[in-house]
């Protein structure tokens, strides 16, 4: 049994074309060639258009949110600051208190000038390398009685005794 014969073949089979003569082929290159460069001059335009449009917005918001000017500032003329109350004189510096122990033939006087001046840096010059050196002085010529500790030395002054 042979299948009936289908009414849409006719529609459904491919038709021979016809020939494409030169004239067409041209026209048809130049078309599509026309409408794929539109195609590239339209996306760069896009591009370069993104490009300028983030550029503007970048000033605008750059030109709306600018810090508000700085404040003035107007110098006010002010008193200049007294002179700090001077201490009452303490006596000769650390120093002269060293030369004069140095000078001084009595052991006794000595002792007690470096102690002085081993104070005079502890307390008022804050240079321990100083004191330590004046204190270490003061026991060289110290006698016995005077290397035991009492509560009248300074700290630095007592821990050298104990070591030695």
């Amino acid at each position: 049994m042979n299948p009936p014969p289908d009414d849409l073949a006719p529609l459904l089979t491919p038709t021979p074309g016809e020939p494409a003569s030169a004239v067409r082929r041209s026209e048809l290159l130049r078309a599509s060639t026309r409408t794929l460069r539109r195609g590239v001059w339209v996306r760069r335009s896009a591009v370069a258009a993104g490009a300028v449009g983030v550029f503007l917005s970048g000033a605008a918001a750059g030109w709306a949110l600018k810090p508000a000017a700085e404040p003035q500032f107007v110098a006010v003329p002010v008193p200049p600051p007294e002179p700090p109350q001077d201490e009452p004189p303490r006596g000769p510096s650390a120093g002269d208190l060293e030369l004069k122990a140095e000078l001084s033939d009595d052991r006794a006087e000595v002792a007690r000038l470096y102690r002085e001046a081993g104070d005079r840096y502890l307390a008022d010059e804050k240079d321990y390398a100083q004191a330590a050196r004046c204190y270490r002085l003061h026991l060289q010529a110290a006698d016995a009685e005077v290397r035991k500790v009492s509560a009248a030395d300074s700290w630095l002054l007592i821990s050298m005794k104990e070591t030695q």
